[in-house]
């Protein structure tokens, strides 16, 4: 009976233990695949989204030059939508930036941004009065000061997103690291304590079995 005992226990042990390796499992699984939905769902479009607006400033640039250079209302008419394009990535950025530095890096560049609108707003005023090359210094120097701006906070923005990401994966095998060592310590903790337990039960059986014997009663002379 106290054999049977035992075996039952360690049968219900084994199977607590398989139960509870299961669980931590499906909340592994769970976290991975939070993880990877948070990548498909939200990083990848924001990160398609950040550089397109960045890779959008240099014809910006191009376009704003052209329309001092020459006076072209066709290039100015191109900036004027491009632009509005940009700001409405940018407005649509907001709804994907998680982190601190994420967030941060968006109101700057969304702030410089709207800073260099309005020095070429001030460009097209000067050349409305006929002062090109007032408007040509705004061009190449407050302007681009501001549109670079805009790049390299674009840039940092960019950073930011994958430094989240590769946070998020790290955690994550972090925790998938920590149960399978709590899987394989549960056990071997148990493999251990079931070799005590077997050579103790081995030898009260051969002892009873020895005791009980009838070569071990010897008959009086």
């Amino acid at each position: 009976m106290r054999l049977a005992s035992k075996i039952f226990l360690t049968s219900a042990i084994v199977i607590v233990v398989l139960a509870g390796v299961a669980g931590l499992s499906l909340r592994a699984i769970d976290r991975l695949a939070s993880a990877n939905r948070e990548i498909v769902t939200r990083t990848v479009p924001a990160l398609r989204l950040t550089a397109a607006a960045r890779e959008a400033i240099e014809p910006l640039m191009r376009l704003e030059a052209r329309a001092v250079i020459f006076g072209d209302p066709h290039y100015t008419s191109a900036w004027t939508e491009r632009a509005a394009q940009i700001a409405e990535d940018l407005e649509r950025l907001a709804g994907y930036a998680q982190s601190t530095w994420e967030k941060l890096y968006l109101r700057e560049a969304s702030a410089a941004f709207d800073a260099y609108r309005r020095v070429v707003a001030r460009e097209r005023a000067l050349m409305q009065m006929g002062d090109q090359r007032g408007a040509a210094n705004l061009t190449d120097g407050e302007s681009r000061t501001l549109a670079e701006r805009v790049e390299e906070r674009l840039g940092a923005l960019m950073s930011a997103t994958h430094t989240r990401v590769l946070s998020v994966e790290a955690e994550t095998a972090r925790v998938e690291g920590r149960m399978w060592t709590s899987v394989l310590v549960a056990l071997g903790g148990k493999a251990i304590d079931s070799s005590r337990n077997r050579p103790v039960s081995n030898m009260c059986t051969a002892g009873a079995s020895k005791t009980n014997s009838p070569r071990s009663f010897r008959t009086p002379r």
